[in-house]
């Protein structure tokens, strides 16, 4: 019985909280394919603001970021990665925002630059 009342307790709780976050996901494009960056360290700052530093999981994700209802700048950083940067993302009240960053490697970018001379 016990169980029960604690387990509805929580179903109550999450159902009236209202919590909302964004998800970053960080991927590279490797020869046309786009794959999840994996045991990288990002830092994320959210309008300009660092907010946290974390390390990309197996499927790229870095995690959840708590933030109150509005609209943000998210960028990341990464010392072996160009710099992503999304403008506009929307937090919904009670609603999860998926953030996706494409990025390109340091070498990538220089061999880019390059070529445009």
């Amino acid at each position: 019985m016990k169980p029960l009342f604690f387990f509805t307790l929580f179903l109550l709780g999450a159902c009236f909280s209202k919590a909302q976050c964004i998800f970053v996901y960080v991927n590279e494009k490797v020869k046309g394919v786009e794959i999840p960056i994996v045991s990288e360290e990002f830092k994320i700052y959210v309008n300009d603001t660092l907010k946290a530093t974390r390390m990309s999981k197996s499927d790229g994700c870095l995690g959840r970021i708590p933030l109150e209802k509005g609209t943000y700048k998210v960028k990341i950083v990464s010392p072996g990665f160009s710099e992503g940067s999304k403008a506009d993302v929307v937090v919904n009240e009670s609603r999860t925002t998926d953030v996706e960053m494409l990025l390109t490697k340091q070498a990538a970018v220089k061999e880019e630059e390059k070529k445009k001379k």
